[in-house]
């Protein structure tokens, strides 16, 4: 019953640096104009839709996210272009476990700054 990828665990291995549009607005810093990247220090697994683990389907939702200088999340967002095919289940429950994560903030000059960035939620099929 893995819901996150184990490199989720591991707190900003996860953390995706394509340079995607963000959905958020105001400033704020992307990954590759931070110092040192958000780490996840809390991490709420995503409630597994039971109908969908029930016929073992899986998959894995992109969620953008912002992370604030206190590193609380302060918005997140389905990223619509890397998740087409994903059921909107998984969106719901995704969006639901990643506002109540707590990151270590993202550093940019030795200040902590606001951050986009976008997660992986994997859920498992078996």
């Amino acid at each position: 019953m893995s819901l996150l990828a184990a490199s989720l665990l591991t707190g900003c291995a996860s953390l995706e640096t394509a340079n995607t549009p963000s959905p958020f607005s105001g400033d704020y810093l992307t990954l590759s104009e931070v110092d040192v990247k958000p780490v996840a220090i809390t991490q709420v697994a995503p409630a597994y839709p039971p109908d969908l683990q029930r016929a073992h389907f899986g998959g894995t939702v992109m969620i953008s996210i912002l992370v604030d200088e206190r590193g609380r999340v302060i918005g997140a967002e389905i990223d619509g272009k890397e998740n087409q095919s994903a059921d909107a289940e998984f969106g719901a429950a995704a969006l639901a476990a990643v506002r109540q994560w707590r990151f270590k903030p993202g550093l940019k000059d030795g200040v902590p700054v606001k951050v986009a960035v976008t997660i992986p939620i994997v859920f498992g099929g078996s």
